[in-house]
């Protein structure tokens, strides 16, 4: 076995600590030894300094270390070949909860017993500049955003010729914020259109069969437009050609969470992914699911002040007895405080 960029097993301290010294790179933790009787901790040294075979050597020399204690005859044992967990599938890494199917039911019977029929642009471009518009928006400001917008470009080949800063100017005068941003956005898709496509629509989307392979094919399409992410490629894909994406908003990620469906530690792109690979692959469950998502953590799973007592996934929860706790400290002082 080769020393350099491997860890090995050292058995004593003062060569521990010369060997980190200096290969500089090196880390070192505290392990203790399984492999005899258990009463003293070594050190583990892992580097991927060029130089550990050379510098081991010379530890050793100024130390006085031989023999079965040698850094260089010491390695330690390499682990079994299993696969890393980060390409393991998330499901299996975080397998969905018995009560998942439950879970699903109950939150589109409280919030979405009748779902609301999808959107109906012309064109799916109106979809996605509208999705634009929604971002770090009310719905009320985004739908001025697009009415103003829509009335001053009848149709999107004046808001190209307009440039972002005509554009920017159109949304400043609708209100709301990130105006210079979504109007970069909006001219910056335009201008991707018209030299990739020959034209300004995005109708070729629906050409694509509705099947795993012609989904996957729509979703690259989308994702190649520039400042287009993850989540507005999954709501276009949802809402505007009615394809089984699974998009997750900050309602439906904070609410997951205080349910341990997934690790707090994870990041929206990860949990949408989570989702994607838990859900039935149909359409009308994953629009289901994020309409009465959204819902419950706007109205019932809010960030400030959970309305856990009526919540209709309180018996999964985790969090709810410690939100209720917290509101009872609130409205009256504990009876140890003096």
């Amino acid at each position: 076995m080769s020393s350099i960029g491997r860890p090995y097993r050292v058995f004593d301290k003062k060569v521990s600590q010369l060997f980190v010294e200096r290969t500089g790179t090196a880390r070192r933790e505290r392990v203790q030894n399984t492999e005899q009787d258990g009463e003293w901790s070594g050190w583990r040294c892992c580097s991927d300094a060029r130089a550990i075979r050379r510098t081991a050597q010379e530890i050793e020399h100024e130390a006085g270390v031989w023999g079965e204690h040698s850094l260089l005859r010491c390695p330690v044992p390499s682990r079994s070949p299993q696969a890393s967990s980060k390409s393991r599938p998330l499901s299996e890494q975080n397998p969905p909860p018995v009560w998942f199917g439950e879970y699903l039911s109950r939150l589109r019977d409280t919030y979405a017993p009748e779902l609301p029929p999808p959107r109906q642009f012309p064109d799916p471009l109106g979809g996605l500049i509208r999705t634009i518009l929604s971002q770090q928006n009310t719905r009320r400001v985004a739908q001025r955003q697009w009415e103003v917008l829509t009335a001053t470009y009848p149709q999107w080949e004046a808001a190209l010729l307009d440039g972002p800063d005509g554009i920017e100017a159109t949304l400043k005068s609708a209100g709301g914020g990130l105006s210079r941003m979504k109007a970069d956005y909006i001219y910056g898709i335009l201008a991707h259109l018209q030299e990739h496509h020959g034209g300004l629509s995005l109708r070729f989307l629906r050409e694509f069969p509705h099947t795993p392979e012609g989904h996957e094919q729509a979703r690259q399409a989308l994702a190649a437009l520039p400042g287009v992410g993850h989540k507005t490629v999954a709501l276009v894909l949802l809402f505007d050609l009615r394809r089984p994406a699974m998009p997750v908003d900050g309602n439906m990620e904070r609410a997951a969470k205080r349910l341990e469906l997934v690790p707090a530690a994870w990041n929206s792109h990860k949990v949408e992914r989570w989702y994607a690979e838990v859900m039935p692959a149909d359409w009308e469950t994953r629009f289901a699911l994020h309409i009465s998502g959204v819902r419950h953590g706007r109205d019932t799973c809010r960030s400030k002040h959970p309305l856990c007592p009526q919540c209709p996934l309180r018996e999964f929860c985790p969090s709810a007895s410690i939100f209720e706790l917290g509101e009872a400290g609130e409205r009256e002082p504990s009876e140890l405080e003096w």
